[in-house]
């Protein structure tokens, strides 16, 4: 709710954070991945989504209830006659490729299963705008050990589950595996 945030000081603010869900569907913990550069409005969304948000529990490939972690970003716009000089970039990870058509909407969302002891144990696309070829990539990159993380309950201690990524392309030269 908008009461819940303090006063924006900066015409545009975004924050990106992840929301650990527990086998029930309800927020375990709550991590900001790329802060707002405000303390009160990074705590406010945090303590926001874990007052509020509910989900549907997620299941493993066998049924059963898994915990999986959701990546969120939020823009917020104090002015807004300046919300249109925003590009909001959905992707989490970009890859850089010379053969991809500049201005593309390619976006693909990866699912990594990640084991109790905290390695990867799958890789799947949930939903595919792009190639096959473009899809076996995302899987490569988002599995790759700088960003397949473990899943860590609200004690830290690692838990098996469901961690999602949405890989975006371009044909820009990119700095960084994780792009937001």
């Amino acid at each position: 709710m908008a009461s819940d945030f303090p006063p924006i000081n900066q015409a545009i603010s975004n924050i990106t954070y992840e929301l650990t869900v527990n086998r029930q569907g309800k927020p375990d913990r709550c991590t900001i991945v790329f802060s707002s550069r405000s303390t009160e409005l990074d705590a406010a969304v945090c303590g926001g989504a874990m007052k509020r948000a509910r989900f549907r529990p997620a299941k493993d490939r066998n049924g059963a209830p898994a915990f999986f972690v959701r990546r969120e970003r939020i823009n917020f716009v104090a002015d807004k006659t300046q919300a249109g000089e925003y590009k909001n970039e959905d992707a989490d990870i970009v890859i850089s490729l010379p053969d991809v058509p500049q201005n593309n909407s390619y976006m693909t969302e990866v699912l990594l299963t990640m084991a109790g002891d905290g390695t990867l144990s799958d890789c799947a696309i949930r939903q595919s705008n792009a190639a096959p070829a473009l899809d076996k990539l995302a899987c490569e990159v988002a599995s790759s050990p700088q960003i397949a993380a473990p899943i860590r309950d609200g004690n830290g201690n690692t838990v098996p589950g469901i961690r999602n990524y949405y890989v975006g392309y371009s044909n820009a030269p990119t700095v960084g595996a994780i792009s937001r």
